[in-house]
Order: C-alpha cells, then structure tokens, then sequence
C-alpha cells in the first residue's frame, strides 16, 4: 500500500487518505479502478489500482468516488447533505482539489 494523498478537514476533525493498494480489488470491485471506504469515523480511504492517469475516465470516477467520502463524513458527523448544499459543494472542490493537485 502506497500512500498519495493524505487531506486533512480540520473543522470537522477528519481525514481522507488516498492510496495504491491493488489488493483492494476482489470480488464485486475485481474490475474497479478505484473505490472508497469509510476506514473508521474519522478517517474515509480511496483506494487506486494504479496511479491516476489523464485519462477520461479518470476524474468522473474519482468525483464518484468522492462523492461516497462526503456521504461517509456526514453520516459520521451527522451532516444532512441537503441541508448544507454550500457546504457538501466546498466539501467536494477541496478534497478533489487536493487529488488532482
């Protein structure tokens, strides 16, 4: 496992790690390119195959898959996404912000 990116959200006292672990993908995610967990309460992973690529397929699935981070932080904080709209979008330029670089 090869840590990328490690993106801190200090006001709500949360992480989100992204890593290479192509160990990650079995099963039901045997032909993802990435995924997300929520690791514990403080902490949401996405994991890659490989390293991210410039490719068209690359940036609408790791907005997909950032999107299950920002479902994860507000079910651990107790964040109804439909009532912090300017929140959630902040939320989601940040965090791919961070990624993209």
């Amino acid at each position: 496992m090869k840590l990328i990116e490690e993106i801190e959200i200090p006001h709500l006292a949360y992480k989100v790690k992204v890593v290479i672990n192509p160990k990650e993908f079995y099963d039901e995610h045997s032909t993802s390119i990435m995924l997300a967990e929520d690791t514990s309460r403080s902490v949401a992973t996405i994991f890659l195959r490989k390293p991210l690529s410039n490719t068209r397929q690359v940036i609408p699935t790791l907005a997909h898959e950032v999107i299950h981070v920002i479902q994860y932080i507000c079910r651990n904080r107790a964040i109804h996404m439909e009532r912090e709209s300017e929140h959630i979008g902040y939320l989601m330029q940040y965090i791919l912000a961070n990624i993209l670089g």
